[in-house]
């Protein structure tokens, strides 16, 4: 397996884990302002 391979799903993986922190982070907050 290429080792850009690797790297590249390495970043993906990083970038999709740091959406859900954010999503998860963030829902409190709008549902108190959509309360």
């Amino acid at each position: 397996m290429a080792v850009m391979t690797v790297v590249a799903t390495m970043i993906v993986a990083a970038e999709v884990m740091w959406m859900v922190v954010v999503v998860v982070a963030a829902a409190p907050k709008w549902i108190m302002v959509e309360g």
